[in-house]
């Protein structure tokens, strides 16, 4: 994974927690909640799952699935990528 893949994903996250200690943000946040965000963006920023579960300390791949959520964007840039330009509709 790069370097710079990683040290993006934990800037976010050192953002995301920046703007709740710092904000009005509702009650209704929960830590927790970026978790997903940073799965997500690690590997959307070439991280593994592997290396994402060790990172966010999951068991289980299965677990690792649930929090790496790929934006609609990622999908459609890695289809062109490999596919080549295509008709989005």
């Amino acid at each position: 994974m790069a370097t710079n893949g990683l040290q993006k994903a934990l800037g976010n996250r050192v953002k995301i927690i920046k703007f709740v200690v710092l904000s009005d943000y509702p009650k209704r946040f929960r830590f927790h909640d970026s978790r997903h965000t940073t799965g997500s963006h690690l590997v959307m920023n070439g991280a593994t799952l592997y290396e994402t579960g060790e990172i966010l300390g999951h068991r289980s791949a299965q677990t690792t699935k649930r929090y790496a959520h790929l934006s609609t964007e990622h999908k459609r840039n890695l289809t062109d990528t490999v596919l080549g330009d295509i008709d989005h509709g």
